[in-house]
């Protein structure tokens, strides 16, 4: 029940607009019918406002990460969001890098709350202040995660560098007795070979504080870096071959305004377009983009990026409860019903 209870706490009013439910739905029936238009607009973006990170994990890919190091300013963030407010129901302003980092952050989801769209931020925690704290419930967040990944200095100190956990730690504990639940708060672990003993420990540190804890699956990034494969907790095969529903329903956006079909796309080498230069809309049925869903029907093997990939397609289950519900209130039915967490 209390998991239950969560979720619906997490339920966003766009759940029940009417042309927000028709943008789902429309959606939804152009991935079934393999369609390479889709007049549905995107409902999850990935915003990535700064890929500066002041961390060093091995088992995130952004240590292959060639591009430039940069951040996304607060006029090009709102250029952005006018574009898409009105069928957007889930923002997340970060992607390879600290989200904190960048001194707009705040501002950023100020504005997506006053555009009336839901945010989840994740961050590693280091830079936390009692200030910002205050500042992120005061611009209207949602859900905040905390990539923390151990409560054991040996095992945090293999798996996050430099390590700083004593102060993660602080600031974490400082961010809870301080939020009264305003932000929906989750506290991570993920599943990997360093991690597998610690899990205990974990849920204990963080258990009285009656948030959501989670033990995220590995991620292999497409199986493309051996030094990432080896901290797997155990093999994991290709799901299937069916197109991916994510060129049908969302949009990832990196700090320079290009636009790539997912997160594994670390190095933007299969951009659709940039949004400095092309509206969203123009973009997402744009010739790149429909020519890459065609390719995902045809064939989605072979496409380099998507050749390894494990990310399993959404069954026609999850189908109709993506057309119910916002992206939002999707997000919270997965982190508290549908994942591990304790």
């Amino acid at each position: 029940m209390a998991k239950l209870w969560r979720s619906v706490a997490g339920v966003n009013k766009k759940m029940f607009i009417g042309k927000n439910i028709r943008n789902r739905v429309v959606s939804m029936r152009s991935y079934k019918k393999r369609s390479l238009y889709c007049p549905g607009m995107p409902t999850t973006y990935i915003i990535e406002t700064t890929n500066a990170c002041n961390q060093e994990c091995p088992m995130c890919i952004r240590k292959d990460m060639t591009r430039p190091i940069g951040a996304m300013s607060l006029a090009f963030f709102k250029k952005i969001i006018d574009q898409i407010y009105e069928y957007a129901e889930l923002v997340f302003p970060f992607y390879l890098g600290e989200p904190l980092l960048n001194p707009e952050i705040v501002s950023m989801i100020s504005y997506c709350t006053k555009r009336e769209i839901k945010t989840s931020l994740f961050t590693n925690g280091t830079i936390m202040s009692e200030g910002l704290a205050r500042d992120l419930a005061r611009s209207g967040l949602g859900h905040i995660q905390f990539s923390v990944d151990s409560v054991d200095e040996s095992v945090y100190s293999t798996v996050r560098s430099p390590s700083r956990l004593g102060e993660v730690l602080a600031n974490v504990e400082q961010f809870l007795m301080g939020n009264n639940n305003r932000v929906h708060t989750t506290l991570s672990m993920i599943e990997m070979k360093p991690t597998q003993d610690a899990l205990g420990g974990f849920i204990k540190k963080w258990k009285r504080y009656n948030i959501n804890i989670r033990y995220k699956d590995f991620s292999s990034w497409g199986g493309t870096d051996s030094s990432i494969n080896c901290l797997a907790p155990h093999a994991k095969a290709t799901k299937d071959d069916l197109p991916c529903d994510w060129q049908w329903r969302q949009m990832t956006i990196l700090h320079d305004g290009r636009v790539v079909p997912c997160y594994f796309d670390f190095n933007g080498e299969h951009a659709f377009g940039n949004c400095n230069t092309s509206t969203v809309d123009a973009i997402w049925n744009g010739e790149s983009l429909r020519d890459f869903r065609a390719r995902q029907i045809d064939n989605k093997r072979r496409i380099s990026l998507c050749t390894t990939c494990s990310k399993a397609c959404i069954r026609p289950v999850e189908q109709l409860a993506l057309c119910a519900l916002d992206a939002y209130s999707a997000l919270y039915v997965r982190l508290y019903v549908l994942e591990k967490n304790y």
